[in-house]
């Protein structure tokens, strides 16, 4: 009778250990997607469509577990060349993750790994910007021309800004 009564408590003592767990696990899985930011809800961008950039070029918006989410004044972009080519830019950047696609709004997301700093990530915009500034001035028309002819990947939308 012994051994009967011991392997029912070693079943109970499993079966609590099994429920323990997952509802732990099932605890923690609510408190992480309570924690991770959907940059495309549009409840979550209501409450940066007033923001004032001041002199800033980006400013740091929010962060999840993962991620840092930013945002860009487009509005500092004289041109449609200086918009994609700073995008083109941003594409090479391993660092940065544009998640927007509208050429024509006046501000643009972006994301970062949490591991890259508010400060590192709004200085690679700074740098990407000044690089942007220089070589638009440094460029013809007709060599922006060419250049906007093979890297615009906006060309569905109105070409008029360039």
């Amino acid at each position: 009778m012994k051994s009967i009564t011991s392997s029912r408590q070693v079943v109970i003592r499993i079966l609590c250990l099994v429920f323990l767990v997952g509802v732990s696990s099932a605890t923690f899985s609510q408190e992480v997607s309570q924690s991770v930011i959907d940059p495309h809800d549009p409840v979550f961008r209501e409450q940066f469509k007033d923001v004032a950039f001041g002199e800033e070029l980006a400013l740091f918006a929010a962060a999840d577990n993962t991620n840092n989410y930013f945002i860009l004044d487009m509005t500092r972009f004289s041109s449609r060349f200086e918009k994609i080519w700073f995008l083109y830019r941003i594409f090479q950047e391993e660092k940065v993750v544009n998640i927007d696609s509208d050429i024509s709004s006046s501000r643009f997301w972006f994301l970062a790994n949490r591991k890259y700093s508010e400060k590192e990530v709004l200085d690679i915009f700074s740098e990407l910007k000044k690089s942007t500034d220089e070589v638009s001035g440094r460029m013809t028309e007709e060599e922006k021309s060419e250049w906007m002819k093979a890297n615009d990947k906006y060309k569905q939308e109105k070409r008029d800004e360039q």
